[in-house]
């Protein structure tokens, strides 16, 4: 894969697009923590301008990663707002997370389950994204098995500002406003941003705010150090799933069982970040406090004709901190250099669960939203401590070798304060994650760059606290009556990488064209995967899947702004052991494609289409039925007006009806459950710089 260019100044008129050239010098900073181009890479990693992206504006940063190889996006709630990923055939299952979401290299995913709430990042707030594909467990340790998403915040812009305001269907109601100052001669940087949506479906209210601050204290003669700020806040309705009869009478209804279902969540994190350059030895250091407090109401269906709701009070506390190193032109090959870090972080859960009701759909239909007695109550703490080193040598100016090695210790306790509990619990575990690759500068010409790259490592995902300690009680009709999914045995899943891949760029038709192809080969063996097993009701240790793919990717640049992408991706995820070996793990998608075309038509006034394509994916772990593959067309015009931008986009323009993800019921009734995805949504928005 490779990354577009960078986004144009405040200034001067915006035209970034989804669809931007690729150049393979594009610089990032994920892929090896540290300064590198895409060119020398050995992941396979892309860089996704965000500001002036009219898509993103309305369904938020996630929309951005929808034509990125390799990423497919599952949709709870319809809108493409409460967005889960995908990548590689791993996927959480909206209840755990298998990508490390940063946001200027500062941890984003809840404390609690690793899931990423990305209503929290407004389009606004974002310059660009930075994306490794594949295992990153050697520099980011737990959970980077199937990525890492970095979110480079407007924080370098210039002085200025811009604004965005959008509405869409379902009554959505966007806006989101930066602007970069100085106060008392510090560069001073705010944004704030706020969203309001009826729903696409019944019960499918949010209601979300976000704003920060961030000042430099200290900068210039190559040190660095900023303050930042950050709060948010943000109230949604969860419709659940539809089962298939009822699907096919209203898409936009939401089943009784889900009236209660709601998350009221507000959070404030304050960081200070510092770095300091000389002419052989940069040091940056980061340190972060976070805040979050909830209340969820969530309903379990425990068969078709039966549920259980419980409602959550949820308090978590998080301090992270990092130091690291870089050394270069210390008695090596010019250009190569040593970087040595550590990362360690602490964080406290305080769980509350309260009864709220269960029973059959009439005894929902007529009940009132009433809280019971305190069902389960408990705290939590996790440490983790990591240390990480990164060698890269250049033997000669067109290789680049590159050597790494990561160890973790997570240590993990639970005291529960239920009547019937008594017993605290503790867990600790370790991985040594070590990754080594090459990447091979095959030719260059000034009309054609190209290189390859291979790669191996190893990589692990840790039980997250709630699947070790979660105590909602989950009632039974015979014995033991009640059980929880939480499983305090639980150990780290890991994985062996082996990817393979290239990057080519290369000017035709005279120069009057540029084009970018990416293409990578992977595979990971995963062992002592989580699953989660029907005869225990519980978490356990259990799998062992294969997980195979290709991506491919191409991006052309014409003179005059003209640009067109395609991308592809084949996610072969298969269980190897007991009765479901050889069989695909279910939700993912074998296949999917993205395609679109920008076309300039005049010196203001652009159009441009988006097509993607999903299918193959299978509903339950025995591959019996598969989830319909669908298609999305989205169409959308462009203004430009001086230094703003007035579109009009019309998504899903045929209307297809489609959903995202679906599951067959656990309880073995056959039936099929489906989240919906909206119809056809026009989209009306202004996106302005000054």
């Amino acid at each position: 894969m490779s990354a577009p260019v960078r986004a144009a100044p405040a200034q001067e008129p915006t035209r970034p697009d989804s669809t931007a050239v690729a150049v393979l010098e594009e610089l990032v900073v994920t892929a090896d923590r540290a300064e590198s181009s895409i060119g020398t890479a050995v992941s396979a990693v892309t860089r996704v301008p965000v500001r002036g992206l009219t898509s993103v504006a309305y369904a938020g940063v996630p929309e951005a990663l929808r034509h990125v190889p390799g990423y497919s996006l599952v949709d709870f709630d319809g809108s493409g707002l409460d967005p889960q990923m995908m990548v590689r055939g791993f996927y959480g299952g909206g209840e755990t997370e298998y990508v490390v979401v940063l946001l200027d290299g500062r941890p984003l995913n809840d404390v609690q389950s690793g899931v990423m709430a990305w209503e929290l990042v407004p389009p606004v707030e974002i310059e660009a994204i930075e994306v490794v594909r594949g295992s990153s467990s050697a520099l980011y340790g737990d959970a980077a098995v199937g990525g890492v998403i970095n979110l480079i915040s407007a924080s370098g812009a210039q002085p200025g500002g811009g604004v965005q305001l959008v509405a869409a269907g379902q009554g959505l109601l966007r806006g989101g406003i930066r602007t970069t100052g100085r106060v008392a001669g510090r560069p001073l940087r705010f944004f704030g941003a706020g969203l309001r949506s009826g729903g696409f479906r019944e019960h499918g209210q949010r209601n979300t705010a976000t704003a920060g601050a961030s000042m430099d204290l200290v900068a210039g003669e190559g040190r660095r150090l900023t303050a930042s700020v950050r709060s948010s806040w943000r109230e949604l309705e969860h419709p659940g799933p539809l089962p298939e009869a009822s699907l096919e009478v209203s898409r936009t209804q939401a089943s009784s069982f889900y009236r209660f279902d709601e998350t009221n969540v507000w959070a404030h994190a304050i960081s200070l970040e510092g770095s300091t350059r000389g002419e052989t030895v940069g040091l940056s250091a980061g340190l972060t406090s976070e805040v979050r407090r909830s209340n969820t109401v969530r309903t379990l269906p425990l068969t078709p004709d039966f549920a259980d709701t419980k409602e959550r009070e949820l308090g978590t506390d998080r301090i992270a901190g990092n130091l690291q190193a870089e050394w270069t032109d210390f008695g090596l090959p010019s250009g190569s250099r040593f970087i040595l870090g550590v990362d360690a972080s602490t964080f406290r859960i305080d769980s509350d669960y309260f009864a709220v009701l269960n029973g059959p759909v009439g005894a929902y239909q007529s009940a009132s939203m009433e809280r019971g007695p305190i069902d389960a109550s408990g705290e939590g703490r996790r440490q983790v401590g990591a240390g990480f080193a990164q060698l890269e040598l250049r033997p000669m100016p067109s290789l680049r070798i590159s050597m790494g090695v990561r160890y973790d210790r997570l240590s993990d306790r639970y005291e529960p304060s239920s009547p019937s509990v008594e017993k605290s619990t503790d867990a600790s575990h370790s991985a040594l994650s070590p990754k080594a690759g090459l990447n091979l500068r095959w030719i260059e010409t000034p009309s054609s760059t190209g290189s390859l790259y291979l790669t191996v490592g190893r990589s692990f995902k840790a039980p997250t606290p709630d699947q070790l300690f979660d105590q909602r009680s989950i009632p039974l009709p015979f014995p033991p009556y009640s059980v929880t999914t939480s499983n305090a045995s639980l150990v780290p899943q890991r994985g062996t990488n082996v990817e393979a891949g290239a990057y080519h760029g290369v000017s035709i038709a005279g120069g009057s064209v540029a084009a970018a192809a990416s293409v990578s080969a992977y595979q990971m063996d995963m062992e002592d995967e989580l699953d989660f097993d029907l005869a225990t009701l519980s978490y356990i240790n259990i799998g062992e899947s294969r997980h195979r793919g290709v991506e491919a990717g191409l991006q052309l640049s014409g003179r005059g702004g003209n640009k067109a992408f395609f991308s592809y991706a084949l996610q072969d995820a298969t269980s190897r052991v007991g009765a479901n070996a050889g069989l695909s793990l279910k939700a993912i998608p074998r296949h999917t494609w993205s395609a679109g075309l920008n076309a300039v038509l005049g010196p203001s006034l652009e159009a441009g289409v988006d097509v993607s394509r999903a299918q193959g994916a299978w509903l339950d772990d025995v591959n019996t039925l598969r989830l319909p593959a669908y298609d999305r067309v989205d169409l959308r015009l462009s203004w430009i007006l001086l230094r703003g931008k007035v579109y009009v986009e019309a998504r899903n323009v045929f209307h297809s009806t489609y959903s995202t993800t679906g599951f067959l019921d656990p309880s073995g009734s056959g039936t099929a459950y489906y989240y919906p995805a909206a119809g056809r949504t026009l989209t009306v928005g202004l996106a302005f710089d000054w």
